[in-house]
């Protein structure tokens, strides 16, 4: 699970290409209209004045074209011009919104919003992965009111928790900055739930490095990792399927 959320390179790759499209269409159109009104007028600093103002104002090159005189010769080039400065603005005012909009639209406002209510959280829980057992986790910790937000790194799952309610951030759990941005120092307890069991140790160690007083629960998916994950710090580490297995034995030995 490679990816990662603070901050998202391709949104700020998308905003940066976009307002470089912007200023290199602005700054071709700025040029070549300097120099057509150059040619046509003889007065660089006019040129420029009327070129640079047309940009930012509705009146642009209207003043200079009204004083030249219809269809003479220097009228063409002024018209050309003051046709393209439109062109121009439309182009530069569509990039714009659109890459206003594209931006917008790609920031992830639940994520936002579960770091700020993340500050305001004591003695939660933090749940860190998704699967099975981090569902039916969820659901238990939900009905019995007891606070807790999730960190996942996979986004397909990050925004299904979302649509589902619940305090999502999505990043990597062996991130600092990630782990105080779920408010770890403030939580009583933290799960991991990793499919890799070297991320959950590597995730225990962040964790108690962060908050040594915090109680570190994992889900290992193989039973020759627990002593090295509970070496590691974990104060619980359980295997679903052996935990299982035994309940199961248990029930048909009482039977």
């Amino acid at each position: 699970m490679a990816h990662s959320n603070i901050p998202k390179n391709g949104e700020e790759n998308l905003a940066g290409g976009g307002i470089i499209t912007i200023i290199l269409i602005s700054l071709f159109f700025v040029l070549i209209s300097i120099f057509a009104m150059w040619d046509a007028t003889g007065n660089f600093y006019v040129s420029g004045y009327f070129t640079i103002s047309s940009l930012f104002d509705a009146v642009g090159f209207h003043p200079v074209i009204s004083a030249i005189p219809l269809f003479s010769p220097s009228f063409y080039p002024l018209f050309t011009i003051l046709v393209l400065d439109g062109i121009a603005k439309i182009i530069v005012i569509g990039f714009l919104i659109a890459t206003i909009i594209e931006f917008v639209s790609n920031i992830d406002v639940k994520s936002k919003f579960a770091v700020i209510e993340a500050k305001h959280l004591k003695k939660h829980v933090i749940i860190c992965g998704y699967s099975k057992f981090t569902e039916n986790l969820e659901k238990s910790l939900d009905k019995a009111k007891q606070n807790f937000l999730i960190i996942e790194n996979d986004r397909a799952k990050a925004d299904m928790l979302k649509d589902l309610g619940y305090k999502v951030i999505e990043g990597d759990f062996k991130n600092e900055e990630v782990l105080n941005s779920a408010s770890i120092k403030k939580a009583k307890s933290i799960i991991f739930d990793s499919y890799n069991d070297f991320e959950n140790l590597l995730g225990v160690i962040t964790a108690k490095t962060v908050n040594e007083k915090i109680k570190v629960i994992v889900k290992a998916n193989n039973e020759e990792s627990v002593t090295k994950i509970l070496r590691g710090g974990a104060d619980l580490c359980i295997i679903p399927e052996i935990i299982s297995g035994i309940e199961i034995g248990n029930y048909i030995v009482n039977m």
